[in-house]
């Protein structure tokens, strides 16, 4: 997913949390164009909601990876959010860039 050109939101460095390395992730990406991806498909956010209902059936759900591209709006933000909080699908991180 990290081939995606995605411009991500920037912050201060910091540390950062280490991850479980046994812990499955799933990447969702939106487009400043609106366009939602999870992993490298696109998809509508009907889609999108029928695997992440899956992902919710899973004994242990995936980690889910936001990679929301600074200029997406912020409905496409929380329309996304929607969808992970449905299937009770809380256990994500938002992906950003180090600001230099």
């Amino acid at each position: 997913e990290q081939t995606i050109p995605v411009d991500l939101p920037k912050e201060a460095p910091g540390p950062q949390p280490k991850q479980d390395p046994r812990q499955r992730f799933e990447s969702i990406t939106v487009q400043p164009d609106g366009r939602v991806m999870l992993g490298n498909r696109v998809m509508t956010l009907r889609t999108l909601s029928a695997e992440l209902a899956r992902f919710a059936q899973e004994p242990k759900p995936p980690f889910i990876r936001l990679r929301i591209d600074a200029k997406a709006t912020a409905q496409q933000f929380v329309s996304v959010m929607e969808e992970l909080k449905k299937h009770n699908l809380l256990k994500f991180q938002l992906d950003t860039q180090v600001a230099r």
